[in-house]
């Protein structure tokens, strides 16, 4: 576990959108808005300010290996958080836009 709490945030945010069964998850800045989507309806991640998510969205994209510069990208964060496997598909459109799906 880190100690970094951008880290600790990213992780338990998958976490949580994996045990919930989420089919989808979606951060944007500009809405300043994190949501996940299970059985088709759409839930509001707890409040979260702009600055975190934008430096979530930067920390899952450092998972990925994915460069900044390099946008639109796609790929695929798989990393494991108090013992639950956490493998999920990255896409990432614009600079303050993510979204992200469990891996098949």
């Amino acid at each position: 576990m880190t100690d970094d709490p951008i880290e600790r945030y990213v992780r338990l945010v998958l976490a949580g959108a994996q045990k919930d069964r989420a089919t989808e998850l979606q951060f944007d800045a500009d809405a300043v808005s994190v949501r996940y989507m299970v059985e088709g309806t759409w839930h509001p991640f707890s409040p979260t300010p702009k600055h975190i998510i934008v430096e979530a969205i930067l920390a899952y994209a450092r998972m990925a290996g994915i460069e900044p510069a390099a946008l639109p990208a796609e790929g695929k964060v798989d990393i494991v958080h108090s013992g639950m496997r956490l493998k999920w598909d990255l896409f990432w459109p614009a600079k303050h836009q993510l979204f992200l799906t469990p891996a098949k």
